[in-house]
This record gives structure tokens, sequence and C-alpha cells, in this order.
């Protein structure tokens, strides 16, 4: 565990050292981030929809406003991909 720490911090260094620009490198992986939370709730929200637990079901409007999330959250990460 101590080495995959340790690999990490090192080639993360390298890539600062190699490319520059941290801000710019943050600046992207912020965006690449804006594109896999949409996902990661759109896998949760069909988790939950198939899911049936004996006394539990997952009310509608929480997924009417998940889906919502999902579509408004794409559509940013849309636009700030395409204005950098």
């Amino acid at each position: 565990r101590k080495f995959l720490i340790a690999a990490f911090i090192i080639l993360s260094a390298v890539i600062f050292v190699v490319i520059g620009q941290p801000v710019q490198i943050l600046v992207y992986v912020g965006m690449l981030n804006g594109f896999i939370l949409p996902l990661a709730l759109t896998v949760m929200l069909i988790a939950a929809w198939k899911l049936r637990a004996k006394d539990y079901r997952h009310p509608v409007w929480l997924y009417v406003f998940g889906v919502v999330v999902v579509l408004a959250t794409i559509w940013f990460s849309i636009q700030a991909l395409l204005r950098s």
C-alpha cells in the first residue's frame, strides 16, 4: 500500500514537471470529473430502480430529480468542454 501511494505521488510529480501548467491540468481533471459523476449517478439510479427491498420502494419523484440532475450535469460538462 505504501508503494502505491509513493508511486502515485512520483507519477503526479513527473506529470507536473513534464507537462507543466498544474492549474490547467486541474481544470481538465475537474472537467473529466464532471463527466464521471453523472455516469455514477446514472448507475445508482438504475440500481435503485431494480432493487426491490421487502418494505421499501424508492420514490418516483427522487428518480425524476435524479434524471434532471444527470441531464443538467451532462449539459454543464459539455458546455465546459466546448469553452475550453
